[in-house]
């Protein structure tokens, strides 16, 4: 007798026909426990996947950029990070009293005085002292006012790099670019 020979409980070889019909009980029984043990398995592996992803990604949170940075670049409009003491500190306050002044006599000064080559600076540094305050549209509002009394002539009114039109490009992109 080969070993591919199989006989059945009366020591009689089984038939290809009556092989089937012998080991199909054994075969259901292997596949009942079979499929919903390879389907435990499967969801384990998947729950065991997906924890190991949230894991994996919380470490990777993103964190808003420094937009005020990206605003303002490396200029020196930047907040001064180093612990300011005593007179300095105090004649710091006193300029920025002066300058958020209601009239902003000082503000005009400055920005009529400004070289073209320092325009983007001053206007930088201007609206970064204006916005903590909450005083930037005063500001924008004033220099406006301001362009305007000294335009020669209306065909020339906020088309030049002047002083309101970079304000305003350095207010926008303050404001603006958290949204971008």
């Amino acid at each position: 007798m080969s070993i591919c020979e199989r006989k059945n409980t009366d020591g009689n070889p089984l038939s290809p026909d009556n092989q089937n019909e012998s080991s199909s009980p054994s075969l259901i029984l292997t596949l009942s426990i079979a499929i919903p043990s390879g389907v435990a398995l499967l969801a384990i592996i998947t729950v065991v996947a997906v924890l190991i992803m949230k894991r994996a990604n919380r470490s990777n949170v993103l964190k808003p950029p420094p937009y005020e940075k990206i605003a303002f670049g490396n200029d020196s409009a930047q907040p001064v990070t180093e612990t300011i003491t005593g007179d300095r500190r105090e004649m710091l306050k006193q300029l920025e009293d002066l300058l958020l002044e209601p009239n902003m006599i000082l503000v005009h000064a400055i920005c009529d005085v400004t070289q073209p080559t320092e325009i983007d600076r001053v206007a930088k540094a201007l609206i970064y002292i204006f916005y903590p305050a909450d005083r930037v549209i005063d500001l924008l509002k004033g220099r406006i006012a301001r362009e305007i009394e000294t335009a020669e002539s209306e065909n020339t009114l906020f088309r030049a790099n002047s002083f309101a039109s970079k304000m305003f490009t350095a207010y926008s992109k303050l404001i603006g670019l958290e949204y971008l």
